[in-house]
């Protein structure tokens, strides 16, 4: 299997977002580098969504249906939650002529479970 796909797997079976460093916990035999290279292809390619934590950790999620995120800064539990931007950003793309291509929201504080 190749480093990307095992990059792949290991975030789609998590319900939470990952940094590298989850990454690089959960694979064997990959040097950090190679996450890291891997991860950039991924993003550029819109295969994932780059986002950063609470603390300013670039964190990583599966590129899904456009959606936000709901995300615990205690546990990293992710909630979706759906898009209220879409009339805003066509509203911008007039007022601003500018094409927006795509465009993330991340609301973070404390789940249920870590209240």
């Amino acid at each position: 299997m190749k480093n990307k796909d095992k990059i792949i797997k290991i975030i789609s079976k998590n319900s939470c977002w990952m940094t590298a460093k989850n990454i690089l916990e959960n694979i064997e035999n990959i040097d950090k580098t190679t996450v890291y290279r891997n991860l950039e292809k991924l993003v550029d390619s819109w295969e994932f969504i780059e986002d950063f934590s609470n603390n300013w950790e670039k964190i990583y999620s599966i590129n899904e249906n456009h959606h936000h995120h709901f995300i615990c800064d205690n546990c990293w539990h992710k909630r979706n939650i759906w898009c209220i931007l879409d009339n805003k950003i066509i509203e911008f793309e007039k007022t601003f002529n500018f094409k927006v291509n795509n465009h993330s929201f991340l609301l973070s504080g404390l789940c249920e479970k870590c209240l």
